[in-house]
């Protein structure tokens, strides 16, 4: 029985030998596939923050609630419709790049700004108006 069993270690190491001796060795299909997903993922591009977005928005808010303080919207209106349109300029540039959370506050911001300026021009008219009208009533 021992020499058989020899006999059949002999048969699966000549299996495993070629003619010089050295060992050979069998690659099956699923050895050559790659198994690692390095290759066959895309790389995920984090999306980030639209810069000016929230300071677009913050100034739209200030310039219509400043608006009521003496015309002090005007300049938080320009300055915020200047940063949501040099924002929504770069969110063009790179589509994708940024977080839809961020677009939408610039395009809020810029919405806003345009009111608060919308209010001052039409009180800026209102006040002509009314001095036009009496002379003397300032």
């Amino acid at each position: 029985m021992e020499d058989r069993f020899n006999e059949f270690e002999d048969e699966n190491k000549f299996d495993n030998e070629n003619s010089f001796g050295n060992e050979t060795r069998t690659e099956n299909s699923f050895t050559k596939q790659n198994t690692s997903f390095e290759n066959s993922v895309p790389p995920i591009i984090q999306q980030k923050d639209l810069p000016n977005a929230v300071g677009a928005l913050v100034l739209g808010i200030v310039s219509i609630v400043g608006t009521f303080c003496y015309g002090m919207g005007f300049i938080a209106g320009i300055v915020g419709l200047i940063l949501a349109i040099t924002a929504g300029k770069e969110a063009e540039k790179n589509p994708g790049l940024y977080t839809e959370k961020s677009i939408k506050n610039a395009k809020t911001g810029k919405i806003l700004s345009l009111i608060g300026l919308g209010i001052v021009v039409f009180l800026i008219l209102i006040f002509v108006v009314i001095a036009i009208a009496n002379p003397n009533s300032f």
